[in-house]
């Protein structure tokens, strides 16, 4: 080999090396509890009368909570806490005044929301209880558009020993006792390559994806 070839490949070696170094560095996950402020149309008081049914049809069991089927024309700007789990490819957020819905998770690089993101909150009678917002991903328990679909639940955050972070919403049914909780993990992006994950556990199913750079 020539001097000059051997020269050639140390320096390639010794780029190659650069970038791999470069590729595995850890990039920071945060998870913060904020606000923020949506158009929300404005929603009356309650049935005063829990749903009770003598003879169940149906219907989910919803005793001892009530309707929430009074829906007012008029809308005002309102300060919904949320959750946000951010790194360096995605930007999640939940809300957990509103179900624990996961709001939005936004490609960072792309600058792209994975799904809609309403950019305001006007409820409908879909819900269980009547009361239901088209908001990005619902956690639905023990049945689609639950009794806690737009009421406030528990949550939490949680900083993990690997380097990643996440937040959790949970809720108890005052009409079954049961609880659900799901977690929703963002882990750190250790090769700028292969992008990173983030996944979604509630109850015993698992959901998660994959973003690129």
């Amino acid at each position: 080999m020539r001097i000059g070839d051997s020269i050639v490949s140390q320096l390639v070696q010794a780029s190659l090396i650069a970038i791999l170094l470069a590729g595995a560095a850890f990039s920071q996950v945060t998870v913060l509890q904020d606000t923020i402020t949506l158009k929300t149309w404005n929603e009356g008081p309650p049935d005063i009368n829990p749903w009770f049914e003598l003879f169940p049809s149906e219907y989910y069991p919803m005793y001892p909570y009530t309707l929430r089927k009074t829906f007012l024309p008029d809308a005002s700007n309102v300060a919904w806490r949320e959750l946000t789990i951010e790194n360096e490819y995605l930007y999640c957020r939940v809300l957990p005044d509103l179900g624990g819905h996961l709001y939005s998770c936004r490609d960072k690089i792309a600058n792209v929301e994975m799904f809609y993101a309403n950019p305001v909150i006007r409820k409908a009678s879909v819900g269980l209880r009547g009361a239901w917002a088209a908001l990005g991903i619902e956690l639905n328990f023990p049945v689609g558009h639950s009794l806690v679909s737009v009421s406030p639940v528990s949550f939490g955050t949680q900083k993990h020993s690997d380097g990643s972070a996440g937040v959790w919403v949970a809720a108890r049914p005052a009409s079954n006792g049961a609880s659900n909780s799901c977690s929703i993990r963002v882990r750190q992006c250790w090769n700028k390559m292969f992008g990173c994950t983030t996944a979604a556990m509630c109850g015993n199913h698992i959901i998660g994806g994959r973003t690129r750079p």
